[in-house]
């Protein structure tokens, strides 16, 4: 978990949220409202508004906010961190704390800690069953390397 948040409140212009990414060099913000997290704003979601004709600087944080952000409990183990970003699709879980945010945990904090070697060896094979069990005709010491100019399909 990091414990290093960028918030920003539901009623501040997307300008605002837009411009904190920027300078932070993050991929989201969180949405708060009365210290809570109500929402989460992603570069996915900066996309989509970018479609319409409107300004960042005249729309509200909470018009283009993905709403009820999926969180979990500073007690809770990797491995259910894990399942839950995978039952719900997201890449991101605020952690809380009396329902207040204390942290964010993303898929890249993970696969950063799997590549360092900082999860235990319980959670590693958490992770293989998961990737077994969508791929099950491609486990990891069968995978090849490609040849140069060889595509996906010629193999």
């Amino acid at each position: 978990m990091r414990d290093h948040i960028i918030r920003v409140q539901v009623d501040q212009p997307l300008l605002a949220a837009i411009t904190m990414m920027n300078q932070r060099r993050v991929s989201s913000v969180i949405a708060e409202e009365h210290g809570q997290p109500v929402g989460v704003i992603t570069e996915r979601d900066i996309v989509q508004f970018a479609e319409t004709e409107r300004r960042a600087s005249e729309v509200r944080v909470r018009e283009v906010m993905s709403g009820s952000p999926v969180t979990v409990k500073e007690e809770t183990q990797v491995e259910d961190a894990i399942k839950s970003m995978l039952e719900h699709n997201v890449r991101r879980l605020p952690v809380v704390r009396d329902g207040r945010i204390v942290g964010i945990v993303t898929s890249t904090d993970i696969l950063t800690a799997t590549a360092k070697g900082l999860l235990n060896r319980d959670v590693i094979i958490y992770l293989s069953d998961i990737f077994r069990k969508d791929e099950p005709s491609r486990q990891i010491s069968n995978i090849q390397p490609r040849k140069a100019g060889v595509t996906h399909q010629d193999t």
